[in-house]
């Protein structure tokens, strides 16, 4: 019994075909040297000492040494955001200045999505346990017993 349609074309062209999710269109160097404050100071009247360090916390990320004026402007609008909520909490606060955070790539599901990597980040999640990666030609021989096997592995 067939699938009603036509057979796809196995030679298509589809449109994210070579992208991958784990590869970033942007990447970001995150390491200590690069660590320094990028754009403006948060110079409002309403801002009190967290809001500042919030901000501050956006100047040291890596991802924002690429960022023009308006991405700074953008950010001060979250940042107004964020102080309205946290002096009347509102569920609508929350909500818009998540929304404006996820455009930012505030978290790594975010950065993700946005397919933007911060250099470092994908290394760390790459990393696996050392007793998966055999380092000696003992561990690596191939067994019949998988309990043999495991404790060649654990070095046990």
């Amino acid at each position: 019994m067939g699938i009603a349609g036509r057979v796809p074309n196995p030679d298509r062209v589809r449109r994210n075909k070579d992208v991958r999710a784990d590869v970033a269109a942007e990447t970001v160097d995150s390491r200590p040297s690069s660590r320094r404050m990028h754009g403006p100071p948060l110079r409002a009247a309403w801002a009190n000492d967290e809001d500042r360090e919030w901000w501050n916390a956006w100047r040291r990320s890596p991802m924002s040494e690429k960022w023009g004026e308006v991405d700074w402007a953008y950010l001060q609008d979250c940042a107004h955001l964020r102080h309205q909520y946290y002096e009347d909490p509102s569920p609508s606060w929350m909500a818009e200045l998540r929304l404006r955070l996820t455009k930012m790539g505030a978290t790594a599901e975010d950065r993700l999505k946005l397919r933007m990597a911060v250099q470092g980040e994908a290394a760390q999640q790459k990393v696996r346990p050392r007793a998966i990666q055999p380092d000696s030609e003992e561990a690596a021989k191939p067994v019949a017993d998988m309990e043999e096997r495991r404790r060649r592995l654990l070095g046990g």
